[in-house]
C-alpha cells in the first residue's frame, strides 16, 4: 500500500514538474518575441496579426484561395465546381472554429499583458479583448487557428507542406503584438491544420466536396457557435 502511494505521489510530482516546465517555456518564448523590435521588418509580422480574424479571412484569405485555385487548377467558374479549394477551406474553417471556441471557453486562459516598458511598434495593432467575448480567452489562439485552417486546407489541396508557413506567420503576428502566448498559437495552429485533415477524411477526400456539403453545414455551425457561447457563460459562472 505504501509503495502504491509513493508511486502515485511520484507520478503527480512528475506531472507538476512537466506542467511547470511547459509554463516557464511558454512565458519565456512569448516574452522573447514580445520584446523584439523589428523596425522596418515589422511588416513581416503584420499579416499574421490582422489577416486571420473573420474579416481578414472573408475579405482577404478566401478570395486569395479562390484566385490561387483559378490560376493553378480550376480556371473561371470551375473554382466553384466539385472538389474546388474553396469548399475544403470553408469546411475546415467551420470545424476549426467550433473546436477552438469550445476549447477557449473550457480553459478560460487570460491573455498576456504587454511588457513594461512596452517595446516600440510601428503599427499600433494591440487592443484589449474582454474575457466575456466569445473569442476573448487566450487559449487556443483563434487567429492562428484561422491561419492554420487556411494553410492546412492548401496543404491538403496541393499536397505541399510549404503552406505551413501561413500558421507560422499567424503565430508570430499574434505574439509580436501582445495578443497571445506561444502555446496559445501553437495549439491554435495545430487545431487549424488538423481540421483540414479531418475535413478531408470525413468526406472521403476533398475531391468529393461541393456546395452540397456546405449548405447543410451552415445551420449546424451557427448552432454550435451559440452553444459555445452559452457553455462559456456557464463555465465562467461556476
Amino acid at each position: 500500500m505504501n509503495l502504491c502511494r509513493l508511486l502515485r505521489f511520484q507520478t503527480i510530482l512528475a506531472q507538476i514538474t512537466i506542467v511547470h516546465t511547459l509554463h516557464s517555456l511558454d512565458v519565456s518564448v512569448t516574452r522573447r518575441i514580445q520584446n523584439l523590435e523589428l523596425g522596418l521588418f515589422e511588416v513581416i509580422a503584420v499579416p499574421g496579426c490582422v489577416c486571420f480574424g473573420w474579416l481578414g479571412i472573408m475579405f482577404g484569405m478566401l478570395p486569395l484561395v479562390v484566385t490561387l485555385d483559378a490560376l493553378t487548377r480550376n480556371p473561371g467558374i470551375a473554382v466553384f465546381s466539385t472538389g474546388a479549394a474553396i469548399w475544403l477551406t470553408l469546411i475546415t474553417l467551420a470545424i476549426g472554429q467550433t473546436i477552438n471556441r469550445f476549447a477557449k471557453q473550457t480553459f478560460q486562459r487570460k491573455r498576456p499583458s504587454p511588457p513594461s516598458p512596452r517595446p516600440q511598434r510601428m503599427f499600433k495593432l494591440y487592443k484589449h479583448i474582454s474575457m466575456t467575448d466569445p473569442d476573448g480567452p487566450s487559449f487556443p489562439s483563434g487567429d492562428t487557428m484561422g491561419a492554420g485552417c487556411i494553410g492546412g486546407a492548401l496543404l491538403v489541396y496541393y499536397s505541399n507542406p510549404a503552406f505551413l508557413v501561413i500558421p507560422l506567420l499567424g503565430s508570430l503576428g499574434r505574439q509580436y503584438y501582445f495578443f497571445h502566448y506561444f502555446m496559445d498559437t501553437l495549439a491554435g495552429g495545430m487545431i487549424g491544420v488538423g481540421a483540414a485533415f479531418l475535413a478531408d477524411g470525413l468526406v472521403g477526400g476533398h475531391a468529393n466536396l461541393s456546395y452540397q456539403h456546405i449548405l447543410p453545414a451552415i445551420p449546424v455551425f451557427i448552432l454550435m457557435q451559440k452553444a459555445a457561447k452559452v457553455y462559456g457563460r456557464w463555465n465562467r459562472s461556476r
